[in-house]
């Protein structure tokens, strides 16, 4: 697992956890499907985190990204993604392919999928 050497985000890696197929989700929630994002420290913790949830407007299931102001700085280093994001403009793209251009733009994914399996720690 490539860690980020420089900078705010030293020692975290480029990273996502798909929350709505994480062993701890609950189906009892406002959006249809979740992807969090961002640069995590392998252990834990985060320096800029955002996220991309689906919800339901009019017949389309549609994504919609959230930023708070303290990961601004963090989405600016995700040109590759956001390209892949640009390209993808208006296609309603679900959870899973959003993943799969996660994956392309060599972000881990840091999803637990059974309580207190971390595959990416063993990949270390």
């Amino acid at each position: 697992m490539k860690t980020i050497e420089t900078g705010r985000h030293a020692g975290c890696v480029r990273g996502f956890v798909h929350s709505t197929e994480a062993w701890y989700h609950r189906s009892k929630t406002s959006v249809l499907d979740e992807v969090l994002f961002g640069f995590y420290a392998p252990e834990g913790g985060t320096t800029g985190e955002m996220r991309v949830v689906w919800r339901e407007l009019g017949r389309d299931i549609v994504p919609e990204l959230t930023v708070f102001d303290d990961a601004w700085a963090a989405l600016a280093e995700f040109s590759d993604l956001l390209a892949l994001m640009s390209a993808a403009d208006a296609k309603h793209v679900t959870g899973k392919q959003f993943c799969e251009m996660l994956v392309q733009c060599g972000f881990v994914d840091m999803t637990e999928r059974q309580e207190g399996v971390r595959p990416w720690l063993q990949q270390a």
